[in-house]
């Protein structure tokens, strides 16, 4: 299993939207504590359009190595 952030892949400065679609196009999951990727997954979902599998946590001072 390969984890890299979007900086290490490449990108830096790409809206919400287009990170989701690299994600896709990636074939990657997404790890994010972005509430915004939810609405924008919504709003896909109910196109029907396909996007990448999202993993939402609350940081909540953790770390994304101490989520299990």
């Amino acid at each position: 299993m390969n984890v890299s952030t979007l900086q290490e892949m490449g990108f830096g400065e790409e809206s919400d939207e287009e990170i989701l679609e690299i994600t896709t196009e990636n074939r990657c999951i997404l790890l994010t504590n972005d509430k915004d990727f939810l609405v924008i997954a919504s709003r896909m979902q109910r196109d029907k359009r396909l996007f990448a599998p999202i993993f939402f946590w609350a940081q909540q001072g953790r770390s994304p190595g101490t989520v299990a």
